[in-house]
């Protein structure tokens, strides 16, 4: 045991250096870059969510040629127009996520609205082929 003076002479240590735990690891940091990337041109190729337009049996072409509106013949000769909304997140079909995060194959472009309508409505979501089945 020292005595209170050998433990007061003992003098400063220097503080330790505050360690900060990384949000990601360096290999998942690297897959969220390039996500970044791959999410950007997927959004400007699809500007209109797949969902709504899949949910509606939509041709994804004819919505971008009526900028955002789908005009719809119903029985009888009747005319109906959709709104479709413009997607502004990736709705990933397959999961694990981390494991198809970047396989654009397995995404489709959603609106808010759209995105949470899939993750409410799972069954009827698998029905249309908005989700693998699992």
């Amino acid at each position: 045991m020292i005595s209170l003076e050998e433990w007061l002479k003992r003098g400063e240590k220097k503080p330790k250096k505050a360690y900060i735990i990384p949000k990601a690891t360096k290999k998942r940091a690297a897959m969220n870059r390039e996500y970044s990337v791959l999410k950007a041109g997927f959004l400007w190729e699809h500007p209109y969510c797949q969902i709504t337009i899949r949910f509606h049996n939509l041709d994804e072409q004819e919505v971008i040629r009526n900028d955002g509106f789908a005009i719809i013949l119903l029985p009888g000769g009747a005319k109906t127009t959709i709104c479709v909304p413009k997607s502004n997140q990736i709705h990933h079909t397959k999961k694990p996520k981390c494991k198809y995060l970047n396989d654009i194959t397995t995404w489709l472009a959603a609106s808010p609205i759209g995105h949470e309508w899939v993750e409410n409505n799972k069954r009827e979501a698998r029905k249309l082929g908005l989700l693998e089945n699992i």
